[in-house]
């Protein structure tokens, strides 16, 4: 039988990478509505809402192909080739390739062009012409221009590395284990309510000395100064700058000396106000903003003042950063400002609602305000200045301390649409769709993450530079970064603004691309990659992650052979970082005790009344599956049961025989260190459950000398052969 012909509208979405339908998690196959297809294609910038728009696309697409020559932006190799489009030419024509490299360096080279396919385009003869690339051609994002007969056909060439960098020691058959935090949720006796850097750094120097290789930190990334009330890291301002509030006060360098800071933090309210957030159960974020930003400002004042002085080394360090980051940092900071402004005076928190001149980052007015505000957009700038020093600082000392890897960070799958990242490049965001998940067992509604997807069209015609900023950013002070739904490289699962999460449909990206930013940031930075690919994946995504060198992602919790056992240890995969369980999954207690089906019974996230008794059911079996596979492994004693209460040693166990894989990297999260039950993030909650506001049960310095921390390290260390 004969397939449907596909409409115009279903013809235009194929060619822009907008999937017509896909294959669920349960293995059904999911259409994607006319009504999804058009919001999805005007988002990325092709008039689609009408079928007379939908004709114009199509025929403007086909021509525009031949008529600009050459995608925007294209992934190429030294000594590749390349095809570009021209006006005809005479037989076997030659072409002169004007390169600009990276470095600025220029270069012009005469090559072959055969051609391989002509056309009629405004009744005008094209050709399309294939030539080879200098096969010199270093490492980078390129300028190419080819110029003939009175045609210009100019592109951007993305040079990368075929794989992602990875450490010699991992290569020759090394294994490494670290320790995953959530930053905030740090407790210290010094800190201000909340982990900082400086707790950072001493907790990676407390798990260099337990033979750990890495401790990984939940994203950074910048949030809202204005507004410390959104928390959520997973939906960041953006992922090319930091998060101020990390900053740990007392170790800027001004606060050691400035007077009126000194003063401030003794004061008693200031003091009960510190130790009100220190005690308190969860992170206030709010109250930690309070605390920090005024003395803050006090030690930026103190810095500008001080700055003046010749030969300053804090002045020269600044300038040196902020020539380095150049204008995104400009754009940033003068965001955090506006935000400020607009949000607290006329409460207009996203930027989309200010008046319409502000919502461009390059309008006559935004610059004015910046040179009006100049102070305030400085602050900013100073601040991630700060935040970047004590970061730098932080995976220092903790390769210092011995760890072969150093921080591991990680990358959200995208930034909030109300903010600087969007702000700063609105070309490069699909309008009116938000980033989620399709149907899956777990949520059969979908989910909406409310987050802003790249477009495809829009990170090529710039060249992926907000691409590159936020892979860079997170590679600048790590040993690794783990990038957050990588299935995101290659597609994202879109919902329209309005439309209920099942509604979404999936937007493709130019993979090669996509990929080639990762790695060639990588190499660069002599950072190892992990692509956390649980979820609806492409199919061969694996095979190509693989190929490309960066490491899978395999949770304990998901690994099973047939009849529901665990997974042996001997069958993980080399290429992969192997973990327990994640910061949106139940911890091993919570596992084991089922105080993750708790709240799903209290939240009622069931499809169907019969799947509550059925969860419950399945997590007994799991529990005796667990037990039985550790007895077997010789981790557990015979006679161990998994009716009653958690059996002694159970967490070393399944640490004990996660090290045993051959994985590369073992992730120990810092919850299954000290035996806590919550776990971070419960997905599909917003209010309903205190997201990334946990704080770990105990202190840093508690932790240094805990028996379980020791009992579970000490029992990767006898597998992995660790001191």
């Amino acid at each position: 039988m004969r397939e449907k012909p596909l409409s115009p509208l279903e013809h235009l979405a194929r060619r822009h990478g907008i999937a017509l339908g896909y294959r669920d998690a349960l293995g059904g196959v999911r259409r994607a509505s006319p009504d999804t297809l058009r919001a999805l294609l005007n988002g990325i910038g092709i008039a689609a809402s009408t079928d007379a728009d939908v004709h114009h696309s199509l025929v403007d697409g086909r021509n525009d192909s031949w008529r600009q020559g050459l995608p925007r932006t294209v992934a190429a190799s030294a000594g590749g080739r390349l095809e570009i489009a021209l006006p005809a030419m005479s037989g076997n024509a030659r072409l002169m390739l004007n390169l600009e490299y990276e470095d600025g360096v220029r270069k012009t080279v005469l090559v072959d062009a055969s051609l391989v396919g002509s056309t009629m385009v405004d009744g005008r003869p094209y050709e399309r012409r294939r030539v080879t690339l200098p096969a010199d051609m270093p490492l980078g994002v390129h300028t190419l221009l080819v110029t003939t007969g009175g045609t210009e056909v100019t592109a951007n060439l993305l040079v990368a590395p075929p794989r992602c960098y990875l450490p010699d020691d991992l290569r020759f058959g090394a294994r490494h284990f670290g320790v995953a935090v959530q930053l905030y949720g740090l407790k210290s006796r010094r800190n201000w309510g909340m982990g900082d850097f400086e707790d950072l750094a001493e907790f990676a120097e407390m798990t260099a000395a337990q033979g750990g290789a890495m401790v990984g930190v939940n994203p950074l990334h910048a949030l809202f100064p204005s507004d410390p009330g959104h928390y959520g890291p997973y939906g960041p301002s953006s992922r090319a700058f930091l998060n101020i509030l990390y900053i740990a006060v007392d170790q800027v360098p001004e606060f050691a000396d400035w007077a009126p800071a000194r003063t401030a933090v003794h004061a008693p309210a200031f003091l009960s106000q510190r130790d009100a957030a220190r005690s308190a159960e969860l992170v206030d974020y709010p109250a930690v903003a309070a605390l920090k930003l005024p003395i803050l400002e006090h030690l930026f004042q103190a810095f500008r003042g001080r700055a003046r002085v010749p030969g300053n080394p804090r002045a020269a360090a600044f300038a040196t950063f902020t020539k380095q980051m150049g204008a995104a940092l400009h754009r940033h900071a003068t965001f955090d400002a506006l935000h400020e402004h607009f949000f607290r005076k006329e409460g207009k928190w996203d930027w989309h609602t200010w008046p319409e001149a502000f919502r461009r980052f390059d309008s006559p007015q935004v610059r004015a305000f910046a040179e009006e505000h100049r102070e305030r957009v400085e602050f900013f700038t100073w601040a991630q200045w700060e935040a970047d020093r004590q970061l730098q600082a932080a995976h220092a000392r903790g390769r210092s301390a011995g760890m072969a890897l150093g921080l591991y960070q990680d990358i959200a799958v995208a930034s909030h649409p109300g903010g600087s990242m969007a702000w700063s490049y609105p070309d490069a965001m699909i309008k009116g769709a938000s980033v989620g998940a399709p149907p899956d067992i777990i949520n059969p509604l979908g989910q909406n993450w409310g987050a802003a997807a790249f477009s495809p069209r829009g990170l090529r015609q710039s060249a992926y530079v907000p691409l590159r900023a936020s892979v860079a950013a997170s590679m600048r002070h790590a040993g690794a970064v783990r990038v957050d739904h990588v299935f995101g490289m290659q597609r994202l699962y879109c919902v329209p603004d309005g439309a209920p999460a099942t509604e979404g449909t999936y937007v493709s990206y130019p993979c090669a691309e996509t990929r080639g930013v990762v790695a060639l940031e990588s190499v660069r930075n002599k950072c190892l990659v992990v692509g956390e690919d649980l979820g609806t994946m492409p199919p061969g995504f694996q095979q190509r992650m693989a190929e490309s060198g960066a490491l899978s992602y395999r949770v304990y919790y998901f690994e099973r052979e047939d009849g529901g056992r665990f997974l042996r240890p001997e069958k993980f995969p080399r290429q992969a970082l192997v973990t327990a369980t994640t910061h949106d999954l139940s911890t091993l207690m919570g596992y084991w005790h089922g105080r993750d089906l708790d709240w799903r019974d209290k939240l009622n996230f069931y499809g169907k009344p019969e799947d509550k008794p059925a969860a419950r059911e399945e997590r007994r079996q799991d529990r005796w599956r667990m037990i039985d596979a550790l007895v077997e492994q010789g981790l557990l004693p015979h006679g161990t049961r998994a009716d009653g209460e958690l059996p002694e040693g159970l967490l070393a166990s399944v640490y004990a025989a996660l090290a045993r894989a051959p994985s590369m990297l073992l992730m120990v999260a810092a919850e299954d260190l000290v035996g806590d039950v919550e776990q971070p993030n419960l997905p599909g909650t917003y209010q309903e459950h205190p997201n990334w506001r946990r704080r770990l049960s105990i202190a840093i310095e508690e932790l240094r000398n805990d028996p379980r921390m020791q009992a579970i390290t000490a029992a990767i260390r006898r597998q992995r052969g660790g001191r």
